[in-house]
Formats: C-alpha cells, structure tokens, sequence
C-alpha cells in the first residue's frame, strides 16, 4: 500500500461529495491502482500531488531494500578488511563492484523520488 500523506495537524473535518456512478467507479479504480484510499487520492489531486502508481511503490520499497543489503555487505567487507588487511587485493574489486551498484541505487531512487513528486 502507497504511504499516506503525514500531516502536521489532525484530519478532523469530513466534506462529503455527490458524485455520479461513473465518477466514484473512477475514482475506486485509481485509489486500487494507487494503494491510497480515495480521500487520499483527492486530497492529493486537490493539492497537485502525484498520486503514486502501486508498482511504483513497490519497486521503490525494493530498491530501498536493496540498498541496505549493499550497505550489509559493505559492512561485511569492512569486518574480514579489519581481521585480516592482508586481504586488500582480494576486497578491492568487490569494493569497486558495491561502489558501483550504489550508485546506480543512488541514481534510481533519486529518479523514483522524482516521479513521485
């Protein structure tokens, strides 16, 4: 499900719209596609938001994942680098090889963050 907006004060007004058949099947199909809850959806709208697509968000929930996963195996290389610096020769092409896929994860979440927005 699609994060939902934070809000600095309590949402403790309800406004209640007519709409027709067409219009609310609509809006459910966005919400669906979305993760949001409709009066997500148009708040978002009203407030010139992109409403995210799901696979949008899940894909940037991967991403996300697999950047901690890189930071884990950094974290590993330090570990063995620390126990035994000997190693050098072997370490530095897998840490030429994780710099390298940060920064494409770099460069894919700062797209996705950007989509989003």
């Amino acid at each position: 499900m699609a994060r939902p907006l934070k809000y600095k004060e309590p949402l403790d007004h309800v406004i209640k719209i007519r709409c027709t058949s067409k219009e609310h099947e609509r809006f459910l199909d966005v919400a669906q596609g979305s993760g949001l809850s409709v009066s997500d959806v148009l708040r978002r709208k009203l407030l010139g938001l992109k409403i995210p697509d799901k696979t949008h968000i899940l894909t940037l929930y991967a991403v996300k994942n697999l950047e901690r996963r890189v930071f884990e195996v950094g974290g590993l290389i330090k570990r063995i680098y620390g126990e035994s610096p000997a190693c050098l020769e072997d370490i530095s092409p897998l840490l030429r090889e994780q710099e390298a896929a940060l920064r494409e994860i770099t460069r894919l979440l700062r797209e996705l963050r950007a989509d989003d927005h």
